[in-house]
């Protein structure tokens, strides 16, 4: 039988009291900035990046409380930070690179103006859009002009092992962003994925058509009406990823 020799120096993370001080400070201040974001209602607003979920866009219509974090996932928080930074960075390039290509959202809906109330607020290089009439709040990567066609670009990070297997946006992209579609009146959209071992890129191009616009819309409708109705929306199969880090899964077992 063959023994494998045990790897000692992963489990060693400090080596003086004042090493393991600082590392017990840095992670429980971690730990209290998610916990502390996380106890924060989210807007009473449809959420495109779950749209998926109408049972969640239910809770969130209502002003329910998300759940009690016991423990925050250290691991998924600092993805998402990871995530944010190169939002910022892939923006500002494709920006200086674009030139008078790179459409200011704000600019463009004036010239192209949408059948819904709304107000923008620039963040950086993206902005949030908000909708009064359906309640919906979503930030805008950017709009771009590439070969005369104006296109949505929304960008995303990912594992390798996920990356390195696209042939094209995921899914949950998918539903996410034909929802800006359908509220922007914008059907061109260019998916970057940016994998994060070796920051290598995919670009998937998709174009939606005005039934799929529309479709989206009337869930959306769908939704406000189980809401008024007092009736919750039917959940996710149990198993759903989606349900693994969802901030009302405890409600939604309830219900």
């Amino acid at each position: 039988m063959a023994f494998r020799q045990a790897a000692f120096t992963e489990s060693i993370k400090f080596n003086s009291a004042s090493s393991c001080d600082l590392l017990n400070l840095y992670k429980n201040a971690v730990i209290k900035s998610i916990k502390d974001d996380s106890a924060r209602k989210p807007s009473c607003t449809i959420a495109p990046s779950s749209i998926r979920c109408a049972r969640k866009q239910w809770f969130r219509l209502r002003n329910t409380d998300p759940d009690v974090l016991e423990l925050p996932d250290l691991a998924l928080a600092y993805k998402a930070s990871i995530g944010t930074d190169r939002h910022k960075y892939i923006q500002s390039v494709l920006k200086s690179a674009l030139g008078e290509d790179w459409i200011d959202v704000s600019e463009y809906l004036k010239a192209n103006p949408i059948s819904f109330d709304y107000t923008l607020t620039k963040s950086n290089y993206e902005t949030l859009v908000q909708i009064a009439d359906p309640p919906v709040r979503f930030a805008c990567d950017g709009i771009i002009r590439l070969n005369g066609k104006i296109f949505l670009l929304e960008i995303k990070t990912s594992e390798y092992y996920s990356w390195v297997s696209l042939t094209k946006e995921k899914d949950i992209h998918r539903d996410q962003i034909l929802s800006y579609c359908a509220l922007l009146g914008i059907h061109n959209v260019l998916f970057v994925y940016e994998e994060r071992m070796n920051g290598e890129w995919k670009c998937f191009e998709n174009n939606f058509t005005d039934s799929e616009c529309r479709a989206v819309l009337n869930g959306i409708n769908d939704i406000q009406d189980f809401v008024k109705d007092n009736i919750a929306p039917p959940a996710l199969q149990i198993g759903d990823y989606m349900c693994k880090n969802c901030e009302y899964k405890i409600k939604c077992k309830e219900w």
